[in-house]
């Protein structure tokens, strides 16, 4: 058996994302369900939240790469843009909230309250990461989370479910929506927002001991492109390997990867029309035209590889 997880944007109407036939969302994964045969049903409900923190932690790496350091992306007209994506919110139901919130069932996933005190009239504080990552670093130092009976007597205290590692520990601002909307019913005061502050990302931990980050030093190839145009580099090897337009420059590595004809390239990858694609390419240049036409012209180089750079329009 397993739990599908699907994945959408929350820029996508709610009206289309409801609608499955619109396919409004895509499968992410499929989390394991699973049956253990320790002898206590405490115990087996235990390593059950925790499998399934540790499948969305690992499905998850890549958004909370995303929102660490960012990731190139391109937008529906084909620029490429700069983007963070966090998680901002899950949609489950009642017992879903309580094992991603790391919550004890008898315990409300989205305030404070327990359940002998879900009739109270007045509101409890709302039940934030922060807090709960807060929680779940005191119930480990009471008692070693691999002690499963010691640390579900530590959880209970704090009324949590005994997961030691939620997956949500690295997506920030996971608890956006919550502080949104207490914001606007004026219930963010200022421990929430104190506790907000000290999950921010920690940039100098995530990339040394959690994420990649690159090594060496981004390269302008709209640079390189207008000093070999203007000849600052007279050494430079012909033909020159950057390509340039006004918003777009493309860079060839020094060794292709075929060298074959046009007849062998149109062969190899099914394109029959390629010695005419190239000959309406080139028409304007007779030079050019005469030895694509012929023959017996010398073979072409193919690159399966090309770097493309585009200007950022956020700095």
């Amino acid at each position: 058996m397993a739990h599908p997880l699907l994945l959408s944007l929350t820029n996508i109407d709610a009206d289309i994302r409801s609608k499955g036939s619109l396919h409004g969302h895509v499968l992410l994964a499929l989390l394991p369900v699973v049956s253990f045969i320790h002898g206590k049903t405490h115990i087996c409900s235990l390593l059950s939240d925790r499998l399934i923190h540790e499948s969305l932690d690992f499905v998850l790496k890549p958004l909370k790469v995303a929102v660490a350091i960012g990731v190139m992306m391109s937008d529906p007209v084909g620029n490429l843009c700069y983007c963070f994506t966090p998680l901002i919110a899950y949609i489950a139901d009642t017992p879903e909230q309580s094992l991603l919130a790391c919550i004890s069932p008898k315990a409300s996933p989205v305030s404070t309250a327990v359940y002998k005190e879900f009739g109270d009239p007045f509101p409890h504080p709302p039940r934030t990461a922060g807090r709960t990552l807060d929680n779940i670093e005191w119930a480990c130092i009471e008692a070693d989370p691999n002690d499963f009976e010691e640390f579900l007597k530590a959880a209970k205290r704090y009324s949590l479910s005994g997961v030691h590692k939620p997956f949500c520990e690295k997506c920030f601002r996971f608890d956006l929506a919550t502080c949104l909307a207490s914001a606007e019913q004026g219930e963010l005061g200022e421990d929430d927002e104190d506790q907000e502050d000290e999950h921010e990302p920690d940039f100098e931990a995530l990339h040394v001991t959690h994420y990649y980050t690159p090594s060496h030093t981004s390269v302008n190839y709209f640079e390189s492109a207008k000093a070999l145009a203007s000849g600052a580099v007279p050494n430079a090897i012909l033909s020159h390997r950057i390509f340039v337009s006004s918003t777009t420059t493309f860079h060839l590595a020094f060794k292709p990867s075929l060298h074959v004809t046009i007849d062998e390239a149109a062969e190899t990858f099914g394109l029959s029309d390629l010695r005419l694609a190239i000959t309406d390419y080139v028409h304007c240049d007779d030079r050019l035209m005469t030895e694509v036409l012929n023959p017996s012209t010398k073979k072409v180089q193919i690159w399966f590889k090309v770097r493309v750079q585009q200007p950022s329009y956020h700095d």
